[in-house]
């Protein structure tokens, strides 16, 4: 149900999201429900499993404007992504879980960066683990990182440790796990920011959601 609405709105499901629970509904409906969502965001409420709260309400701790919060629990990560998506929302997603915390950057909707304070989905971690550095050189440069207020990879590139397209491929990796291990969680606190960039700079990537949602689905 939609607030304001007395009869019931009924929706479709996305390919995608039938790929990845596995799952084929009863009747098939032309409206998915990101379209839904994506076509009130900010002015209606969904009510129902899959909530959304109106930006105009939603504040962080920080007093900054959230599009969405809830737990995906009750939304699930795969549905949120979407919804993100079809918006073409530009912000930062933020998921707290039991152990860690990441957070996912959207640029128009597509996924720019991913941060984790989980240490193994750090990108030194994966430097270290494909054997570009070992754990002394990668202390070494994480130092100079901090002196010289420069990304990792720009400062490996300039030293000629790696190439360009080597930090790419390194960071579209580390990007996509990082993910991919959020389509596993079945619980999680989260919250949308909109226009949120971090103030560091970033190894900034262009990937589409429904990339993560059928690749995710294989895995």
């Amino acid at each position: 149900m939609i607030e304001g609405f007395s009869d019931p709105i009924y929706y479709g499901v996305h390919g995608g999201i039938k790929g990845f629970y596995k799952i084929e509904p009863e009747k098939e409906h032309a409206a998915t429900l990101d379209h839904i969502v994506a076509a009130t965001a900010g002015t209606d409420r969904i009510v129902g499993p899959g909530y959304v709260r109106p930006a105009a309400t939603g504040r962080s701790a920080a007093g900054t404007k959230m599009a969405i919060s809830g737990n995906i629990r009750t939304m699930p990560f795969p549905d949120l992504m979407q919804w993100i998506s079809m918006s073409r929302k530009t912000g930062t997603l933020v998921i707290k879980g039991q152990r860690f915390t990441k957070k996912i950057l959207f640029t128009d909707g597509t996924v720019s960066a991913v941060t984790s304070n989980n240490p193994r989905e750090h990108l030194g971690y994966y430097l270290v683990g494909w054997g570009y550095l070992s754990e002394v050189e990668l202390q070494s440069f994480l130092e100079r990182q901090r002196e010289r207020r420069m990304m990792l990879g720009e400062l490996l590139v300039q030293a000629g440790r790696m190439t360009r397209d080597d930090v790419t491929r390194v960071v579209q990796v580390k990007t996509e796990q990082t993910v991919f291990d959020l389509m596993l969680w079945d619980e999680g606190e989260f919250f949308f920011v909109d226009d949120n960039q971090p103030r560091r700079e970033f190894q900034e990537l262009a990937l589409p959601v429904d990339h993560f949602i059928f690749e995710g689905a294989r895995q």
